[in-house]
């Protein structure tokens, strides 16, 4: 299945107009990671050429972005990362070709795949919480394109970058991708730190750990020659002004950026333990959400919604039957979201 969100409840409400519900379901983060983020773009917006198109050099965000994450790889820039999954199959997929996904995981790409007719290779675990994933590498042969998620989502497991690398270096016609929209919640570092190799593709975005979701930005970093390819289709002007400022200015106020990951991580933890010591199936992440697995969770997510609480079951994924992904909200509304639960149970 695609993430296509028909009737979903976000359909229903304007979700940048008042509203009285707790927003759990997208993975977003509770609150920007730079509070005074609204105040800049409010006094920037006045100096700014809304006439004119973006700036397509995007002047210092490229070079902030290189040292943000310590690399000297080449740096393409997305509207959302999502925009990069549509060109890479665009790019590197032909009809008849095949891309492994070891899932179960974020489904956005699937669409890309069908449109250019290939052949999606759905490569899940025996168990999907602790994978082995080079043991699933005889699964991959013949891919052009091996697709990850590292942390994953919606599982919140995390493969190690020794593994990743070693599996590039099996398939080295193979393109890896290594989907990092999470690794800010992690104890990894990004593998982009490492050695790679030239067919390792790595994919970041500003949606979670900086809090942006709204201004759809994403970057990929990778070598010379996917570079190249890669951006013979991309669209300079595809990133808008006001997204290359915000860009700008998160990264010039990364220790703000810090603080909030380490928030969310602990609120994160507190609510996987405070659910897990009152007796609930709880999976910790290293995202920005847990999992809940109840047999009724239809139900469950259902209630939450009368409630004003709104949560993603996830029970249509391959070994997922059963469960809820919480989004990481703020103190407030995870405490209302428990007590939400215990009436439930009731």
């Amino acid at each position: 299945m695609s993430e296509k969100y028909t009737n979903d409840f976000r359909d229903k409400i304007d979700i940048h107009s008042n509203y009285d519900y707790s927003l759990l379901d997208w993975n977003e983060s509770p609150s920007p990671s730079v509070p005074s983020v609204n105040d800049f773009i409010s006094n920037r917006i006045k100096l700014l050429k809304l006439n004119l198109y973006p700036n397509v050099s995007k002047k210092g965000l490229v070079e902030k972005l290189q040292l943000f994450n310590e690399t000297n790889k080449k740096i393409l820039l997305y509207n959302g990362s999502d925009s990069f999954l549509k060109d890479l199959c665009m790019t590197f997929l032909s009809p008849g070709d095949t891309i492994s996904v070891i899932g179960p995981t974020y489904t956005q790409i699937d669409p890309f795949i069908s449109a250019m007719g290939s052949k999606k290779n759905l490569i899940v675990p025996d168990n999907i919480f602790e994978p082995k994933i080079t043991e699933m590498s005889h699964r991959m042969t013949n891919s052009k394109v091996v697709y990850l998620s590292n942390p994953n989502n919606p599982t919140g497991v995390l493969y190690s970058n020794k593994d990743i690398l070693k599996l590039a270096s099996l398939f080295p016609e193979t393109i890896f991708v290594v989907d990092e929209a999470y690794i800010e919640f992690s104890k990894n570092d990004s593998i982009i730190r490492e050695n790679i190799s030239d067919n390792i593709i790595v994919s970041r975005s500003f949606s979670k750990a900086f809090g942006f979701a709204g201004i759809r930005l994403g970057y990929i970093m990778t070598s010379d020659k996917c570079y190249y390819e890669l951006e013979k289709i991309n669209n300079p002007k595809s990133i808008n002004t006001i997204a290359q400022e915000v860009g700008r200015f998160a990264l010039s106020n990364i220790n703000e950026v810090y603080g909030h990951v380490k928030e969310v991580v602990h609120n994160r933890d507190r609510l996987y333990n405070t659910l897990r010591d009152l007796g609930f199936d709880v999976y910790n992440s290293f995202g920005n959400f847990i999992l809940l697995k109840i047999k009724n969770n239809i139900e469950l997510v259902n209630y939450c919604e009368s409630k004003g609480i709104i949560l993603r079951d996830r029970s249509s994924f391959p070994k997922m039957e059963g469960f809820i992904r919480i989004s990481i909200g703020s103190k407030s509304q995870i405490d209302d979201l428990v007590k939400i639960l215990l009436e439930f149970q009731q």
